[in-house]
């Protein structure tokens, strides 16, 4: 499967820029990480490779206030992993399919991003991914993560990168 481009983000100013969010909605991009020659870009797919090293994740962008803002994300996992590598803000359901964490956003702060990189022993298949802002769900998507054993390349030469640095993907 290639990867089908959307959009591509390098920073918060994007969404804004663009009109993806506007002054009482907060946006979300999720997607791939793709590397670049002087910084990664998150593109929308709804394929990606199993192969470890890939990253995948989230931007947020919320609306110009004061307030904080309490950002929970749940991504569920078609089944358990080997292993989870996590940090102290994050929680894992029982039988180890659920991350959720939980951050806050201070009101100072307009944009938040979570990476999550692909492990050995990472399972095939949909991974889901739940943002809640303010106890809100503001976004919900997915990606099919497929072993790909013909590409043997690292991660950094799966996808010709500079190729992706168009917002149309040309």
């Amino acid at each position: 499967h290639r990867l089908s481009i959307a959009a591509v983000v390098a920073s918060s100013a994007y969404l804004f820029a663009f009109g993806l969010v506007g002054p009482q909605q907060p946006a979300v991009h999720f997607g791939v990480w793709m590397p670049g020659p002087s910084a990664s870009y998150l593109v929308d797919s709804e394929v990606a490779p199993l192969i470890e090293g890939v990253r995948f994740g989230w931007v947020l962008a919320v609306p110009a206030d004061d307030a904080p803002h309490t950002v929970r994300e749940e991504l569920i996992l078609p089944s358990a992993p080997e292993t989870w590598i996590v940090g102290p803000e994050t929680t894992l359901s029982a039988d180890r399919t659920r991350a959720t964490t939980t951050r806050v956003l201070p009101g100072f702060e307009r944009r938040m991003d979570h990476t999550w990189r692909i492990l050995e022993g990472d399972p095939p298949g949909r991974y889901l991914v739940r943002i809640w802002v303010d106890d809100r769900l503001v976004y919900e998507d997915s990606l099919i993560f497929e072993p790909q054993p013909e590409l043997s390349a690292p991660v950094a030469n799966v996808v010709d990168a500079p190729r992706y640095q168009g917002c149309d993907g040309r």
